[in-house]
Parts: structure tokens; C-alpha cells; sequence
């Protein structure tokens, strides 16, 4: 899960796209985008840069077959950005 998160955070349409093809469900699709690098686990600050920039590469993304994907990856992104902000009051 992690490797897919890297991947969506480097090329997020091409991981979209991956998505689709595969038929990854919706879960799956949530959980690698928010999936982060372990040295993140105990650094808020990093894991809301993480997700931030996951979630501009996702923002970016105008590939039309990829929008309801993207609309999946950015209220999967935004939902732990809240959870980030609630857990350490950020």
C-alpha cells in the first residue's frame, strides 16, 4: 500500500488510471492514497505535507474517464487531513 501511495503522489493520473484499469475498489484506491511512509508515524507536520502534496497532484488531474476516481482520492485525502488536524491539533 505504501509503494501505491508513492506512486500516486509522483504521477496521480497515471495511478488513477491504474485504478480503473484494475478495477481497484474504492477502498483501495482511499487506502493507498492516504497510506504514508513510515517515518511519518510520529510527525504530524510531514504526514500533512504528504497528504497535501497527494492531494494538489490529485487536484490536478482533468483526464475526464478519471473524475469520479478523483473525486474518491480528494475526500479520501481531505477526510485524513481532518483526522491529522483532530488527532494532534494541528
Amino acid at each position: 500500500m505504501v509503494a501505491l501511495g508513492e506512486f500516486s503522489e509522483k504521477d496521480m493520473e497515471s495511478f488513477l488510471a491504474f485504478a480503473r484499469d484494475h478495477v481497484l475498489s474504492p477502498q483501495v484506491i482511499a487506502d493507498a492514497v492516504v497510506m504514508l511512509p513510515l517515518e511519518t508515524v510520529d510527525e504530524p507536520a510531514l504526514q500533512l505535507g504528504e497528504i497535501v502534496k497527494r492531494r494538489n497532484a490529485a487536484a490536478k488531474v482533468s483526464e475526464q474517464s478519471l473524475q469520479e476516481y478523483r473525486r474518491g482520492v480528494l475526500a479520501a485525502l481531505d477526510a485524513a487531513v481532518l483526522r491529522i488536524k483532530k488527532n494532534y491539533g494541528e
